[in-house]
């Protein structure tokens, strides 16, 4: 593989892969930094218990959409269920996810694509709610920003999600009440961003006083 003149003029030249049986050193950057090709979305439920606490930050941009489409719900419910296990308390997630509207175009990609497009009902106005919500656990979320850009398809919001710091704030969590002004203020951005009609939702097991 060659690199860029340019990386060697910035940079200078690459470092040398580390000798084995010394693996015990410290690694600095760039030879921390490894790059992995696979399927994120796991085959089953059972194998997210053994999903182990790994980063302290992830990202997940413009990506939902591909999962929901070969996956359906339930690897959409997959995928954040992992990320959520994947990062170390007070972790963050750094979420932008495709309206649904834009799905249409490419429901007929295959046969597969086809038939969770007509069967999905967690739509993307609806992850935030369900990122915050007991079955997936992060803490609070924050609305960083919707980038300007030429095609008016790219302009979509990027939310924050962070994970706890403790077993103590996550059940604190939990149990705060469903309309507090970080997670309304996210859902509420959310149904205003998916430019398709919000579906309806079951009623609150709850009343508010």
């Amino acid at each position: 593989m060659r690199f860029p003149v340019s990386m060697a003029i910035c940079h200078g030249p690459i470092a040398a892969a580390a000798l084995p049986g010394r693996e015990s050193e410290p690694v600095t950057f760039p030879n921390n930094v490894f790059f992995v090709q696979g399927n994120y979305i796991l085959e089953s439920d059972v194998l997210l218990e053994a999903q182990r606490e790994e980063f302290d930050t992830i990202l997940c941009l413009s990506l939902t959409k591909w999962v929901h489409l070969n996956w359906g719900d339930e690897g959409v419910r997959r995928l954040f269920k992992r990320m959520f296990r994947q990062l170390r308390p007070g972790g963050r997630m750094l979420l932008e996810a495709q309206p649904f509207h834009s799905y249409v175009k490419k429901k007929k990609l295959t046969e597969t694509t086809y038939k969770h497009f007509h069967d999905i009902r967690l739509r993307p106005e609806q992850f935030n709610e369900y990122l915050l919500s007991p079955e997936v656990g992060f803490a609070s979320c924050e609305l960083i920003d919707t980038p300007s850009h030429a095609s008016k398809g790219f302009q979509r919001p990027i939310y924050l999600f962070t994970k706890a710091e403790s077993a103590e704030e996550q059940c604190d969590a939990a149990e705060s009440e469903c309309g507090s002004p970080t997670k309304a203020g996210c859902e509420k951005e959310g149904e205003r961003d998916s430019g398709s009609e919000k579906p309806e939702r079951e009623p609150p097991t709850e009343k508010r006083k």
